[in-house]
């Protein structure tokens, strides 16, 4: 199979799974999986009552690393203006961001996600960036939090997020990154024929499959293709913890509780060296005003 790079629109061929692409000019992968934003995706909330939150289990790990990147942010900005954080579940960033003393708002397009923000007090519009928002508004910051990577056009999200930023203002881009030690270990299980790895880190059962794996260098380059330039050395996040592991590995519908099994007590043996090779990252991004 071959596609078209979305960072620098070369053509590029299948590597690892047939499915999945690599462009080895700008060091990205991505994927032709198809989300389905709109379904209602029952299993995800299989289970569990109207009040409880499905990434409950990753509540520690998404706290600690949004109080990095808030911290981050304070000491390139004082903490005026509102902050939006897209796609934001059940508004643990908006709490957080509230500890450091910014006004924050969020967009989530999933109802039931959002009612479980909107239970907490928190300002969340239900629906899809930017077509939500009023076309006068504007932020000192706007999060990408574990989105980008799911979204098919992310040069078209960047573009579409400028008229949203105040001038200074910042974009910021939390996801996934491809030089991580966990999707470096799961190229290498799916070539010797253990699938269920890889699978798990393009998240292929889920409603919201991953369909890029960004690396530094894409990064860089598709925020400068969109007018970006990057503002702040780019930060390395832990991805997993061991508190919620095993919630975190079973809550894919696709694996077996024998599956889950060995990638829990594989995850348990990694850990320890997933210090050295962090499969989380974080850019800042500031609008190039030339």
């Amino acid at each position: 199979m071959t596609g078209t790079c979305p960072i620098c629109s070369r053509t590029c061929s299948s590597r690892v799974a047939p499915w999945s692409l690599y462009c080895p000019s700008c060091d990205h992968w991505f994927c032709n999986a198809q989300p389905d934003l709109g379904a209602a995706d029952e299993s995800f909330f299989e289970g569990l009552d109207d009040d409880t939150d499905p990434l409950e289990h990753l509540g520690g790990l998404r706290a600690r690393n949004f109080g990095t990147l808030l911290a981050q942010l304070r000491r390139l900005t004082p903490p005026e203006g509102a902050v939006l954080d897209v796609g934001c579940a059940s508004g643990q960033f908006l709490e957080v961001a509230q500890i450091y003393g910014w006004p924050a708002s969020g967009v989530e397009p999933k109802e039931r996600m959002a009612r479980l923000a909107l239970g907490k007090g928190l300002k969340v519009r239900v629906g899809f960036f930017p077509e939500i928002l009023d076309k006068d508004e504007n932020f000192s910051a706007i999060f990408f939090n574990d989105v980008l990577e799911h979204i098919g056009d992310p040069g078209k999200v960047l573009s579409d997020c400028k008229p949203f930023l105040k001038r200074g203002g910042y974009l910021v881009l939390s996801l996934p990154d491809s030089h991580g030690l966990f999707f470096r270990i799961a190229v290498v299980a799916y070539r010797l024929g253990f699938r269920g790895p890889y699978e798990r880190m393009w998240q292929r059962m889920f409603y919201t499959p991953h369909l890029h794996y960004f690396s530094r260098r894409s990064l860089a380059l598709i925020a400068q293709a969109k007018g970006f330039s990057v503002a702040a050395p780019l930060l390395s996040l832990p991805s997993i913890s061991l508190r919620g592991l095993w919630d975190r590995i079973s809550s894919d519908p696709g694996l077996s509780w024998a599956s889950c099994g060995i990638q829990y007590f594989a995850a348990l043996l990694l850990f320890p060296f997933s210090a050295s090779a962090p499969d989380g990252q974080a850019v800042f991004l500031k609008v190039d005003h030339g």
